[in-house]
């Protein structure tokens, strides 16, 4: 009986290599193929259209938009740094001072159209004296502060914070004035004469509220041994004429 390998003949030696034995050469040459690409090896070019070929232009390209977007971030980064630069050496501007809180303007009290001497007042006057001091009477308008007078006087008492005192004396009757910037002091009054004296001329309903505040009176002047008064026309003024 002949060996197998007789009956087989020569074509028994001629075996298919195994998967080890193939992936030798296959594992060369990707390690070739790779050399050749990232250009370890000296002197070789990829040949046009190889997959090597095709690698190099795409590193190529990265390559390229690399050094263009640094260029792009570098040049941003210059010009925000110039900015930034240019805004802390400008000075800072100056805020426009605050405008000073306006007053309210003064409240008016009597009118120059219907300031005079009453009828009543003119009956009063009995002697030549007394008619000069009529005469000499003027139509005026001072501004200032109104205070109530006997406690202004007496302790010097004004502003806001003696209103609570001032209201309760001007109720019981004393007597109403104005103090100028200049610190001179004018007596308030109702004018009429005959209606004063029996209590029908009335200033405190409206003069009241307007203590500590400036005001404008305007009425008849009158001036006696430096002493100032305005008389100023109650019946015009709310709650001025009682009956």
């Amino acid at each position: 009986m002949s060996s197998r390998g007789e009956r087989e003949g020569p074509q028994a030696c001629a075996r298919t290599p195994g998967r080890r034995e193939r992936a030798i050469p296959a594992a060369f040459e990707a390690a070739l193929q790779f050399r050749r690409c990232s250009g370890k090896m000296s002197g070789m070019v990829p040949r046009a259209g190889s997959s090597c070929a095709v690698n190099y232009k795409e590193a190529a390209v990265k390559r390229f938009l690399g050094v263009w977007l640094t260029m792009g971030v570098v040049a941003i980064a210059l010009v925000t740094g110039t900015v930034l630069g240019q805004e802390k050496a400008a000075p800072a501007k100056k805020s426009a001072p605050a405008k000073a809180a306006e007053t309210a303007p003064p409240a008016q009290v009597g009118k120059k159209d219907t300031a005079k001497w009453t009828d009543t007042t003119t009956a009063a006057a009995g002697t030549p004296e007394q008619k000069a001091v009529l005469a000499s009477g003027k139509i005026i308008t001072v501004t200032g502060e109104l205070v109530e007078v006997s406690c202004f006087l007496q302790l010097g008492k004004r502003g806001e914070k003696h209103i609570p005192c001032g209201t309760d004396c001007l109720k019981n009757g004393q007597p109403f004035g104005l103090v100028t910037a200049k610190g001179a002091l004018y007596l308030v009054l109702a004018e009429e004469h005959d209606p004063r004296r029996y209590g029908k001329a009335d200033l405190r309903e409206a003069l009241i509220p307007l203590l500590a505040k400036q005001v404008s009176v305007t009425g008849m002047h009158t001036m006696r041994e430096g002493y100032h008064a305005i008389y100023v026309q109650a019946f015009e003024l709310p709650g001025g004429k009682k009956d």
